[in-house]
């Protein structure tokens, strides 16, 4: 449900603004703030998992994003496609993840970021 994306996302975010106030004080950063809130938007998404499109909007696929830290500022950004993730590990009878050692499926992203600094994600699309 739409609310309950929004709600889920407001909670993170709030918790996250709290820890990072308590942490940092009186050198808050307002685009940190804008960038932890991209990634929770980016991150907390309203989909069906039966049609595997977004709800809100104009139908597209549902895209899962993965942010990798590179170094000590940079994130390097990572979009699957949900279908994807599904039936490629379906075609290639392998599981997504596992905890016993087995070999597992290595999705391909659909699309890849060039490296950016944390501070400027919020600005970047």
């Amino acid at each position: 449900m739409e609310d309950n994306t929004i709600s889920c996302r407001n909670r993170l975010f709030d918790f996250y603004k709290k820890q990072y106030k308590e942490l940092y004080k009186a050198d808050i950063k307002e685009d940190c703030l804008k960038s932890a809130k991209f990634i929770l938007d980016k991150n907390i998404i309203w989909g069906d998992a039966l049609t595997l499109h977004s709800v809100c909007g104009e139908k597209k696929p549902i895209i899962f994003c993965e942010w990798s830290p590179v170094n000590a500022n940079m994130l390097k950004r990572r979009d699957f496609s949900f279908h994807e993730l599904l039936f490629q590990s379906e075609n290639n009878a392998m599981p997504l993840f596992s905890d016993s050692g087995e070999d597992v499926f290595i999705p391909e992203p659909v699309k890849e970021y060039p490296l950016i600094h944390f501070m400027r994600l919020w600005n970047e699309e």
